[in-house]
């Protein structure tokens, strides 16, 4: 399994972290700005930093969630790989 995480976190890395984002995923994000604006104005430091609280909570979650469906992809693949060996 650390081998699988080597090579996403060398793909992650190719472009610099920050993995393509489709159309669809930049107008979730957008929804997602407004609605913490909404929640917690950035017109102080305290709803400012509860802004930034919010939002590394949901990206480390993100990219936690997509580092699992890259190894299991992975892993998929390589069991479709054998049994074709086969």
């Amino acid at each position: 399994m650390e081998i699988i995480e080597t090579i996403f976190e060398n793909y992650k890395a190719s472009y610099n972290e920050e993995t393509p984002q489709n159309e669809e995923q930049i107008v979730g994000f957008e929804a997602f700005n407004r609605i913490l604006e909404k929640l917690f104005p950035s017109d102080s430091s305290e709803n400012y930093q509860k802004q930034h609280q919010i939002f590394d909570s949901t990206v480390s979650y993100a990219r936690a969630s997509e580092k699992a469906g890259f190894v299991v992809g992975f892993k998929m693949a390589m069991n479709i790989m054998r049994e074709c060996r086969e």
